[in-house]
């Protein structure tokens, strides 16, 4: 740690500090990344830059950025529970991992908001091989076709193969006599987009959500926009219970205020007590973020 009678003194310059992502990797810390991912949190320019300041005296060469996820958002909640949901909503997001099975269900979830009736993992026809869609969203005017991509780590983007790869499929499915009709064809993620798979995807007209969706709502923001938090959010359930729970197929923390859920957690053995406390849990969330 640096002796903070330095960080004190006139025009003290932090020197580079070395941090170790979550795939081991190593990479220089950025204070511009740590203000945008406050930011998202919903805390203003101030707060943020006081708890970077706050953090920046903690650093050392070789800290692993879950620790600096932790120390920020132990600092956000002292200033907001909202601000602390927010931020570890993309944690929460990794969480429904590490296979691509409740994601998918998750997105499914965000379609029905929207107002389609949704699909999930549906075999169509192409023109020359047959493809398993993630999601089919229909409503009157509209039928989506939507590729989910679901990633275990948080900085791993999705490249220009990714979407030329999406591309392909959503050629053979339009060319061929045998496939259903559609209108769009979505590529939905937990990560970001690299700057060539959002220029490309344009181009051809693919939409894409992730984290840095191109001039509309971001992943995150369609989540809280909707309460769509996963129930991995929640801290008071035990790991065992919230597999259980996900096998059940409940993927969204408003779907355990359902009375059929409420019993099911009782069924897999929680208390009153704890189903009670649960509930509450689900209830702050919702209120911090509404």
């Amino acid at each position: 740690m640096i002796d903070t009678s330095l960080r004190e003194a006139n025009n003290y310059v932090m020197p580079p500090i070395t941090i170790v992502k979550h795939s081991g990797e190593e990479e220089l810390f950025s204070e511009e990344k740590l203000l945008n991912s406050l930011a998202r949190s919903g805390a203003g320019k101030e707060t943020a830059r006081s708890i970077l300041k706050q953090i920046k005296e903690k650093l050392y060469p070789g800290i692993k950025t879950r620790e600096i996820y932790k120390m920020a958002n132990k600092l956000l909640r002292k200033k907001s529970r909202k601000f602390s949901v927010n931020y570890s909503l993309k944690n929460a997001i990794l969480k429904l991992g590490p296979t691509g099975f409740y994601f998918e269900r998750f997105v499914s979830h965000m379609y029905q908001a929207w107002g389609y009736e949704t699909e999930v993992d549906v075999n169509l026809k192409g023109r020359c091989v047959s493809h398993e869609v993630d999601v089919i969203a229909k409503r009157a005017d509209k039928t989506i076709l939507v590729e989910c991509k679901f990633h275990n780590t948080p900085n791993k983007k999705n490249d220009i193969k990714t979407v030329l790869y999406i591309q392909s499929r959503r050629v053979d499915l339009h060319d061929s006599k045998d496939c259903m009709a559609f209108d769009e064809f979505h590529v939905v993620s937990n990560t970001t987009f690299s700057k060539d798979a959002i220029e490309y995807s344009n181009c051809m007209g693919l939409n894409i959500l992730g984290l840095n969706s191109p001039g509309k709502e971001a992943f995150h923001d369609v989540v809280r926009k909707y309460d769509l938090h996963p129930v991995t959010c929640l801290k008071r359930i035990r790991q065992k219970d919230m597999d259980l729970v996900l096998e059940e197929g409940i993927v969204l923390c408003k779907e355990i205020l359902l009375p059929k859920n409420k019993q099911f957690l009782k069924k897999i053995g929680l208390t009153d007590k704890e189903v009670r406390s649960i509930v509450n849990e689900i209830k702050d969330i919702m209120e911090a973020t509404g």
